[in-house]
């Protein structure tokens, strides 16, 4: 049962809530820049004062984030594109998107706008080759490109009127988390979705029933759980190539919305996903029949669709535009994408200033938290004055808790091994399988069998034989490649959420020794942590260089009969037969395919080792950075308070007074959060409307 969506905000609830917010940061990140001289390293400080900043720049744009969320090559691109009814962005059977582009809806601009770098902008045809060319580049450099702006009609809200709307959105397509060769891009995937507004879950029909998108939940829980605490009414779940129901599974709509129901109760069941609110569609469909209606379709676009339409034996002649109009609605009509739609775009449309004004009040309590610890550090601290023994065993504390963090990390090189010992393994099967497959290839090639009266001929079939080798081998070792990805990728989630896992305690355990010894236990808020995915992904452009050598290798192996040759001084008619050496072909192969193994195990052992060693440095780091905040609040809380009792008593009032409007300031939000989450209402079927 879906309960009717209670009204957004008011455009006057809005403004107030807009204006509150507003008056806010004017007032507090001045506060936070004014305690910097007093601590200017302090890492407290620092991450308010960049978490304030961005939440200012929110407000003035007043603009929230979609994120796609999908593993590589489940149709984000396409999936976008369809919402556009244009091929704008790059979609192709290998990964393309190695970039960030923000689609932001203008009905003004059927042509599409692609805003790059420094101003500069291309638009119509020239939008997908530039991004192409630039994701090209991305991925040959392993250099993160900056973030584009595509603008351009979603065609769901086109007619809708915009006049009197506070705010707007944008829509991201991001790199798939287990797509390779975009590691640059990372860093700003991860903050994308760390400041997420509402997430937009693509799952791949495919890719059903694999743990593959189990992986991919737990990735999203751990990225974003203030999030998933909040997110019921803003995560929207898609199934996409659904068009593939025949060829695969068996899973039809309904028994796909309950399967991927089922899944997320196991993994996530505070979410409430119920089947209902599960979406199937065919995003290439959609593509297809909407670049008909809208008369954008290239020849091959038009064959495409005419055989999905009218079967593999349609006849250009017996079809006219009328034929191909009510063809392509109907194909639109059973990809099922204007349900999703209506379902997706309208409730973001509806609700955008309820989304948005959450999304700032949520952003600005969480560093507001941080500042918070902060202040009660310094006071308690300059409160207690400066005493060796317990300054002493405040660090003794904290010292005990990283040595005993440090000791911890070391179970972890044992990970380290196993997954370099693994990634051996399934290099050397791989080499096996192969020299067995290169003798297949062999026996089964006439031409290398053959005995030829030419040298050039000679050479032309062996390099014609050497050709289909080693392109059967290419498609052998891709194959291979997207296992061991999906494979690798199972182990890095699994290494990453066991090393969040051990985190956490330490650090709940440094706000407990602080807040004991300077008795402030129940005046400091834990925050949650942020912590970078472990990721092995980058082996894969090493993999592809060092393979390259097997890909391209030739050989001029031929062996010499000499037919009739000269005898008794008498010319005889002579001949220069040339044959394979069979065995040697066989054996070239082999020793490639060893030596550019054995190259290529040591380059994966080697990067494996290095990001799981760079990934406990990280968890090292973030845990010393933790500390830091409370350490250097406390040092330099006790230098100010030896200074003269006249500096110390103005300190001190000070900080009482922050610490005042601070606390008014954490009820005022949470009370406009409370009242901000009423405008959801029921909007969306959850467990509890079964």
């Amino acid at each position: 049962m879906v309960e009717a969506a209670a009204p957004s905000l008011s455009k006057a609830e809005y403004n107030a809530y807009y204006n509150k917010i507003g008056k806010f940061l004017q007032d507090w990140i001045p506060i936070i820049g004014a305690e910097k001289p007093q601590a200017d390293t302090n890492p407290f400080l620092l991450e308010a004062e960049r978490g304030f900043n961005i939440v200012a720049h929110k407000h003035q744009t007043k603009c929230f984030n979609v994120a796609l969320v999908a593993l590589c090559k489940s149709g984000k691109s396409t999936f976008l594109n369809a919402m556009m009814g244009r091929d704008f962005l790059p979609s192709h059977n290998v990964p393309e998107t190695a970039c960030i582009v923000r689609v932001k809806h203008n009905p003004h601009c059927a042509q599409g706008r692609l805003f790059l770098n420094k101003g500069a902008c291309v638009q119509g045809r020239d939008v997908c080759a530039t991004l192409r060319k630039i994701n090209s580049q991305a991925r040959e450099t392993n250099e993160a490109p900056p973030e584009m702006i595509l603008e351009a009609p979603l065609v769901a809200l086109s007619g809708k009127s915009f006049e009197g709307c506070q705010t707007s959105f944008d829509v991201s397509d991001t790199p798939g988390p287990n797509e390779a060769g975009t590691d640059a891009v990372r860093p700003q995937v991860e903050a994308l979705m760390n400041h997420a507004d509402v997430i937009l879950y693509i799952l791949d029909y495919s890719k059903l029933k694999t743990e593959e998108e189990a992986q991919i939940l737990q990735k999203m829980r751990s990225m974003r759980p203030d999030l998933i605490k909040d997110i019921t009414n803003r995560l929207f779940v898609v199934v996409n190539k659904m068009d593939l129901v025949k060829k695969r599974h068996g899973l039809d709509h309904h028994t796909t919305k309950k399967y991927v129901a089922d899944m997320f109760a196991e993994v996530m069941p505070e979410l409430g996903i119920v089947p209902e609110r599960v979406l199937p569609v065919s995003a290439e469909r959609a593509l297809l029949s909407r670049q008909i209606l809208n008369n954008t379709a290239s020849q091959s676009v038009r064959e495409d669709s005419c055989e999905l339409m009218f079967g593999q034996d349609w006849d250009e002649q017996d079809i006219d535009d009328e034929k191909m109009a009510v063809g392509a609605e109907r194909l639109l009509a059973k990809s099922c994408f204007t349900e999703m739609e209506s379902e997706v775009l309208s409730f973001l449309f509806e609700h955008q200033a309820t989304i948005f004004i959450s999304s700032l009040i949520g952003d600005t309590l969480r560093h507001l938290y941080i500042f918070n610890n902060y202040l009660h550090t310094t006071k308690a601290a300059m409160l207690k004055r400066s005493n060796e023994n317990w300054i002493k065993q405040l660090k003794r504390d904290l010292e005990s808790i990283k040595t005993e963090f440090e000791y911890t990390l070391k179970s972890f090189s044992d990970t380290t091994l196993l997954m370099q010992k693994w990634v051996e393994d399934q290099f050397a099967r791989f080499a096996f399988d192969m020299q067995n497959y290169v003798d297949t290839i062999l026996a089964s090639e006439a031409d290398v069998m053959k005995v030829h009266t030419s040298v050039d001929e000679h050479k032309a079939a062996l390099e014609a034989v050497n050709a289909r080798v080693a392109e059967q081998l290419m498609q052998k070792f891709f194959e291979f490649r997207k296992d061991l990805e999906l494979a690798a990728f199972h182990r890095q989630q699994d290494v990453f959420q066991k090393l969040a896992k051990k985190l956490h305690p330490f650090l709940e355990q440094v706000g407990t020794v602080v807040g004991k010894l300077l008795s402030i236990e129940g005046e400091l808020i834990a925050t949650e942590m942020q912590f970078p995915a472990i990721t092995v992904e980058s082996f894969r452009l090493n993999i592809d260089r060092s393979i390259s050598a097997l890909l391209v290798a030739k050989t001029s192996l031929y062996h010499l009969i000499k037919g009739w040759c000269t005898s008794g001084g008498l010319v005889l008619d002579s001949d220069t037969q040339y044959h394979t050496n069979i065995s040697q072909l066989k054996q070239m192969w082999v020793d490639k395919i060893k030596d550019n193994t054995n190259y290529t195990i040591q380059t994966a052992k080697l990067l494996v080792g290095e990001k799981v060693k760079d990934s406990l440095k990280q968890a090292q780091q973030y845990l010393e950075h933790y500390i830091s905040g409370y350490t250097q609040s406390v040092e330099n809380a006790i230098n100010e308070a030896s200074k003269t009792e006249e500096r110390r008593k103005a300190r001190m009032a000070q900080l009482m007074d922050l610490i005042e409007k601070e606390k008014s300031a954490i009820t005022m939000l949470r009370e406009m959060e409370a009242e901000s989450k009423m405008g959801f209402g029921h909007a969306r079927p959850d467990s509890s409307a079964q």
